[in-house]
C-alpha cells in the first residue's frame, strides 16, 4: 500500500500585495484601525489569508479543514 502525503494543502494562496496597495491608497478616517485590525488578524495564525474582495480588505483560511467529529460523545 503506498503511503499518504502529508503535505499541507492550502485553499488559495494569500494576496498581501494587492492588500498592501489597496492600504496605501486608502483614504478614511479610521485608516489606522483597519491597519492594526489587519496586523492583529494576520497574526493569529500563518494559515489565515488575505486578498482584496467586494473592494475592501478579507481574509480567508489558507489550510485543509480538519475533519469533524460529528458524534458527540459528550453529551449529556
Amino acid at each position: 500500500m503506498p503511503a499518504k502525503k502529508t503535505e499541507a494543502i492550502t485553499t488559495k494562496p494569500s494576496d498581501t500585495t494587492a492588500v498592501d496597495s489597496y492600504m496605501a491608497t486608502l483614504q478614511h478616517p479610521l485608516k489606522d484601525v483597519v491597519e492594526e485590525l489587519r496586523r492583529l488578524i494576520l497574526a493569529t495564525h500563518s494559515t489565515v489569508g488575505e486578498e482584496i474582495a467586494w473592494n475592501a480588505p478579507a481574509f480567508f483560511y489558507t489550510g485543509e479543514m480538519p475533519p469533524s467529529n460529528l458524534r458527540n460523545t459528550n453529551a449529556t
